[in-house]
């Protein structure tokens, strides 16, 4: 799935194509926009049995992700395409991160 929209960095707004300006709107409605537009980003802390699947479906729904484990072997593991889950296969971890819409740290 592709977001349709273009983004521009104006200082510290993010101005949408659309003319969304998130600075200027109260919290709640900006993280509203964000989520409906697919800009919200989400963070996973944990990449196990119940992280990684959690991730996974927020990635497949079009979001950003990034997930946090503090593990570094198994971030290693997981950025290298080695699933530490069955349910998760590698060749799905590295579709993911070729996208360029997940990434796992321990930091």
């Amino acid at each position: 799935m592709t977001v349709p929209f273009v983004f521009a960095r104006a200082g510290n707004a993010v101005r949408l194509q659309d003319g969304l300006d998130f600075a200027a709107m109260p919290p709640a409605e900006a993280l509203l926009k964000r989520i409906e537009s697919r800009t919200a980003r989400i963070a996973v802390i944990g990449m196990g049995y119940v992280g990684l699947p959690l991730a996974f479906a927020a990635f497949e729904a079009g979001y950003p992700v990034c997930g946090f484990d503090i593990d570094p072997a198994k971030v290693e593991g997981i950025n290298a395409g080695v699933s530490p889950v069955g349910r998760i296969g590698g060749d799905i971890l590295v579709r993911m991160r070729e996208s360029g819409r997940f990434e796992v740290t321990s930091d």
